[in-house]
């Protein structure tokens, strides 16, 4: 017991030197934890605003491009709502993955990035996918009434049938928000849609799915023959060739008519799924035959080298 003094004197006097030491490291973590994840935010952020101006100018370009079937009221129709439930879609929840990492949920977990490509949409990376108009509309109901009040006129435009109401709605909210949506001039526009031509080309050389390959070839088509890009859905080709067919050679019109009906064929014997019966089975290989034959030339319709 008569040593304790001078080893309580002694720990503390370690104490002492080691603890100015040990705060400031302690502090220089915790700020390095706090800047990292601010940094991880703003990150998502930015690309988040990336993802929307993105969306929002390639949603400019397919409205512009529905003026190729404007005459075919029952085919727009089917092409506007298209616009908003895709792209329009993809727009709206980059606008609602900044709002939510800007006033509602700062350390939510951070979203992955969407490696995956397609035809026709956009680059999406790091945004959230919201699930449904619900999840959205409760997201829309914790943010500030500010800004609460025009992000919940575009979620409800969204659902609606005016690709033109959406964007007014959409750039009103982004205002809102402080971000600043571009809108496309002719210079803009022209180079927007030589960047898509090149990139449906790309996709469009190594596809050997009929069905895939019909989906990026359409768009070609449109920007070939009326020099405007669309997202054609299904319920919605019959009705964009039928606009097209005038200005096509006739030949170039049999191609792409007889491939859009030889998909339809496939793709109905494909669910149909009768694997015991060897008749279908037979017609199956002749249709998928006569698709491997027209493949080639519906590539090379569109401006497309067909040999990889």
């Amino acid at each position: 017991m008569e040593d304790a003094g001078p080893s309580r004197n002694l720990a503390r006097c370690i104490a002492e030197l080691i603890r100015p030491a040990a705060i400031v490291t302690y502090q220089e973590q915790l700020a390095s934890v706090f800047t990292s994840n601010a940094e991880a935010r703003r990150k998502v952020k930015d690309a988040a605003v990336k993802s929307l101006d993105e969306a929002f100018s390639l949603l400019q370009l397919y409205v512009h491009g529905c003026q190729l079937v404007q005459a075919d009221e029952s085919t727009l129709s089917v092409m506007q709502r298209h616009l908003l439930r895709s792209t329009g879609t993809d727009a709206l929840d980059a606008l609602l993955t900044w709002c939510k990492f800007e006033f509602v949920e700062p350390d939510a977990p951070l979203p992955a990035a969407d490696s995956s490509t397609n035809g026709t949409g956009t680059g999406a990376a790091g945004v959230i996918a919201f699930a449904s108009p619900a999840e959205r509309s409760s997201l829309v109901k914790a943010l500030p009434p500010d800004v609460g009040q025009p992000v919940a006129k575009a979620v409800e435009a969204a659902v609606g049938t005016d690709p033109q109401e959406f964007m007014s709605q959409l750039e009103a909210a982004a205002t809102e928000c402080s971000i600043r949506l571009r809108r496309l001039d002719k210079k803009s526009e022209k180079a927007l849609l030589t960047a898509q031509k090149a990139r449906l080309m790309q996709l469009l050389q190594a596809e050997q799915s009929p069905a895939t390959a019909l989906a990026l070839a359409l768009p070609l088509l449109t920007v070939k023959v009326g020099n405007k890009l669309l997202n054609v859905p299904g319920r919605a080709i019959a009705g964009v060739l039928a606009a097209l067919q005038p200005s096509m050679q006739e030949e170039d019109y049999a191609v792409v008519q007889q491939f859009h009906q030889l998909v339809v064929e496939s793709l109905k014997m494909q669910s149909k799924q009768q694997q015991d019966a060897s008749d279908e089975h037979e017609q199956a290989a002749d249709v998928e035959g006569q698709l491997g034959l027209l493949l080639p030339k519906l590539k090379t319709l569109v401006g497309v080298e067909a040999g990889t």
